[in-house]
């Protein structure tokens, strides 16, 4: 049940999976948690809905469909479809991020990726760390990126943090408490957002997590303006 590890999955959000950059217009990355490449062979298959207002989820959502593979235990590559049909303001086909992860040891890989399509027509690349330790009885994963190019942002560069502290709570239970940094090299000031994302984990079966959360804007400019909230339904599914 170890998310960083293992979640290979069917995810099925309703309402925000990360709060959106309002930076960006595309994920920097495919996945949006901070997960180490999976085990060799493993399938991983998300379906997401997505929304940065939960009062507004029917007219301002992002849906999406993510598809990972672990070529071998260290190299993992994916890719992230998403939709704005149930959005007012986003194209029905919004963008396209495709992008690999390459593990350097046991507890840290590097990431790369691409938005190849958005509304926008732009191209961005991204570059990130996955980094993992053990502190305070607590396993806590990071994830730092940078985001280049104008797919991500008209000027400067975009800069992403997410460190996301896990606790055991029992057998079945896992918590989360993710810690969402982000900000541009343009007008640094202006840019930054600090936004937390707590989440649960629930096993229900050895193939099957259910989890759920909220999200607020905690500080900066760009912060999360209304309160979100999280649910989804991971399918972990090795092909061996």
């Amino acid at each position: 049940m170890n998310r960083i590890v293992t979640l290979l999955g069917l995810v099925i959000m309703a309402s925000v999976a990360q709060p959106a950059d309002a930076t960006i217009s595309s994920p920097l990355f495919y996945e949006p948690y901070a997960v180490l490449p999976g085990i060799g062979g493993g399938l991983g298959i998300n379906a997401g809905l997505t929304s940065a207002d939960f009062s507004s989820i029917g007219d301002a959502s992002d849906t999406y469909l993510m598809a990972k593979y672990s070529i071998t235990d260290q190299l993992e590559a994916g890719m992230r479809i998403t939709s704005g049909w149930l959005h007012d303001h986003r194209d029905s086909f919004s963008d396209v991020v495709i992008g690999v992860k390459h593990g350097l040891t046991m507890m840290s890989a590097v990431t790369a990726g691409m938005a190849v399509y958005n509304e926008h027509d732009k191209i961005g690349v991204s570059a990130g760390y996955l980094h993992a330790m053990r502190a305070g009885g607590m396993n806590i994963n990071s994830h730092f990126q940078a985001g280049f190019m104008r797919g991500y942002a008209p000027d400067g560069v975009v800069i992403s943090l997410n460190v996301e502290p896990r606790l055991e709570l029992g057998d079945r239970l896992i918590g989360y408490m993710d810690v969402l940094l982000r900000t541009n090299t343009d007008h640094l000031r202006n840019n930054w957002a600090f936004d937390i994302w707590p989440n649960i984990d629930v096993l229900i079966m050895d193939s099957l997590i259910i989890n759920g959360g909220i999200t607020l804007g905690i500080g900066g400019k760009m912060k999360q303006q209304d309160p979100g909230i999280h649910l989804a339904a991971l399918f972990v599914a090795p092909l061996h």
